[in-house]
């Protein structure tokens, strides 16, 4: 018998662009309404996150996207963290895009027209990395008022450099491999789970899986909306049952409702009723099997994922019918 698994539940909370890199002339980015995604009165986005999180008794780390404040300001993401800052079990750590600083001047709207656009933390080097990381960092400082532990890359781009830059600004916790999504071009940040020394940087990779379909199997990350209930719950029974966590799922406040909207409108949103039932479910699941699965944060449990002994898992195979027997599941129970 292993000793329980411990799984992380993972959001990114971010501000959209909504096209404005690409249409400056026609598209302007959208701000907190973007996260909490409120239809009639009701948050579908940010709240139906949080509410089977509180029903459930559950931790999770939100990985707060902070380059954005240089367009919208503070204002805007401080709104939604008070939100979460009753929630005790919900951790807030550091998450960055930094395409958010070419919207930094007021005359944007001309400038972005006349520039390659980069919204990737991978391949600015050391020294490229380590300034959009301090400036990304006091944005946190000044919205929280405290310093991030542990950071997530937007896109989930990652290389070495990255880890150095990491190291070099004292973030000694990372959760930004997502091999599934992203192929790293170190083999070393080659992870489809477990736990990965960086020196000085702990990495604990997003969970990948590989799928199989006519004949191929193809990598994917552990995400809400891109992985049915029955995979998720048969991804953390496999890990369980073979001693390979942690295991590490990604969702997003967005994934929570959808912009029914076109770039080139005012954002609109209506529930997306299915990721809500499968966060909602996993979230009971997890509930009700307390004795096999240990839930924990990553920032406010830091100390312990510092003290884990490296280890890399190779990756959970599922078949096609994994896919045809949720899709059968779905029809006769709305799962």
């Amino acid at each position: 018998m292993h000793k329980p698994i411990t799984v992380c539940l993972t959001a990114d909370i971010k501000f959209e662009i909504r096209g404005a890199l690409s249409y400056p002339d026609r598209c302007s980015p959208a701000g907190a309404e973007s996260v909490f995604r409120e239809v009639r009165g009701h948050s579908q986005g940010l709240g139906a996150l949080l509410s089977p999180l509180i029903e459930f008794d559950l931790p999770a780390t939100f990985f707060v996207e902070t380059m954005q404040v240089a367009y919208f300001g503070l204002s805007p993401m401080q709104r939604v963290l008070r939100s979460v800052d009753n929630h005790e079990l919900i951790d807030v750590q550091l998450h960055t895009h930094p395409c958010w600083d070419y919207l930094s001047n007021s005359n944007w709207r001309q400038t972005v027209t006349h520039i390659a656009k980069n919204d990737s933390m991978a391949g600015r080097g050391v020294q490229g990395a380590t300034a959009v990381l301090a400036k990304s960092i006091d944005y946190f400082l000044q919205l929280t008022t405290k310093k991030p532990v542990a950071f997530r890359a937007g896109s989930l781009r990652v290389d070495a450099d990255l880890f150095q830059a990491l190291a070099d600004v004292g973030l000694l916790l990372s959760s930004s491999v997502g091999k599934g999504y992203f192929e790293p071009s170190d083999p070393v940040l080659s992870l489809w789970s477990g736990v990965a020394r960086m020196p000085p940087v702990t990495e604990i990779p997003v969970t990948s899986y590989q799928i199989g379909i006519a004949g191929k199997f193809l990598p994917k990350i552990l995400t809400i909306t891109g992985t049915p209930l029955s995979n998720i719950i048969r991804i953390i029974e496999y890990a369980a049952r073979n001693g390979r966590g942690p295991i590490v799922l990604l969702t997003h406040a967005s994934e929570m409702a959808s912009d029914i909207s076109t770039i080139f409108e005012p954002p609109s949103y209506a529930p997306n009723l299915a990721n809500q039932l499968r966060w909602r479910e996993l979230c009971r699941y997890l509930h009700d099997n307390r004795e096999r699965f240990t839930v924990l944060t990553l920032g406010t449990s830091d100390e312990h994922w510092m003290r884990q002994p490296a280890v890399s898992h190779p990756p959970y195979r599922g078949r096609i019918r994994d896919l045809s027997m949720f899709a059968l599941r779905r029809l006769v129970k709305g799962i």
